[in-house]
């Protein structure tokens, strides 16, 4: 978890290099190659130069449909944008009313979408993802939602987990996030005002904004009990096959 793995993007938030992390082999994520962060869609003329020092190929945007087109991101010259927006068959609007009503439910909420949506749900997703970063010529690559925790957190967990890091490593460099606690909570609060009369606060859902090391945890256990491992389910419900995650440890791994 060495800080130099977090980036200052000027108008981008949560960016961090996957890389620097350890395996169960003794080998390490390479560095340079695969970023993570929240929405793009603040990026500053400096913060588009500091994506081009860093040689950002490929963007890919788990972004909704609504989310991508209110706030689109502000994309550096001559890279390629890919948007992959996640399923979850509702809006935000539709999304902020359900907090309202099951608010005393919402970490079983976040349990379920994290594993029963996010991974069996859009696994073929996930796969293209996937696909893509097993390209050379697609990396350095970042990967983002709008808080880069729950789509980011998944999808970097899963890659993480083909790449052998340990899990208490994975769920460690997902509660990384919570070091942007206070911009997600911003994030919560503007999309709340929508339903502010009905008296909901950025506190009411606190678990929808926190990375909780117990969901992690929970989702990782999920897809050992439902499919055997991270790369069974690659190869089964994502629908790669051994050659492409075979690429990504070559690639990925030093």
């Amino acid at each position: 978890m060495s800080p130099e793995r977090h980036l200052t993007i000027e108008g981008a938030w949560n960016v961090r290099d996957i890389g620097g992390l350890e395996t169960h082999h003794g080998k390490r994520v390479k560095r340079g190659l695969i970023y993570r962060s929240g929405a793009l869609s603040d990026l500053t003329p400096a913060g588009i130069q500091q994506f081009q020092t860093l040689g950002i190929q490929t963007i890919c945007d788990m972004r909704s449909v609504e989310e991508a087109q209110t706030a689109p991101d502000y994309l550096p010259p001559n890279v390629q944008y890919f948007h992959e927006p996640l399923d979850t068959e509702d809006n935000q609007l539709e999304r902020l009313l359900s907090i309202l009503i099951f608010r005393r439910r919402l970490k079983k909420i976040m349990l379920r979408t994290y594993t029963r949506v996010m991974v069996d749900r859009n696994a073929p997703l996930m796969g293209r993802i996937l696909r893509r970063l097993a390209d050379p010529q697609n990396r350095p690559a970042i990967i983002h939602c709008s808080a880069g925790k729950d789509r980011t957190g998944v999808l970097t967990a899963l890659l993480l987990g083909l790449l052998g890091v340990p899990e208490s490593t994975i769920i460690a460099d997902y509660t990384q996030t919570n070091l942007a606690y206070e911009r997600i909570a911003e994030l919560a609060a503007n999309l709340l005002q929508r339903i502010a009369f009905l008296g909901v606060r950025p506190h009411h859902v606190h678990p929808l904004i926190v990375a909780d090391a117990a969901v992690m945890q929970y989702t990782l256990n999920h897809i050992k009990e439902r499919y055997g491992s991270i790369s069974d389910y690659l190869t089964t419900a994502a629908g790669l096959d051994e050659i492409t995650l075979q690429q990504l440890r070559d690639d990925l791994l030093e």
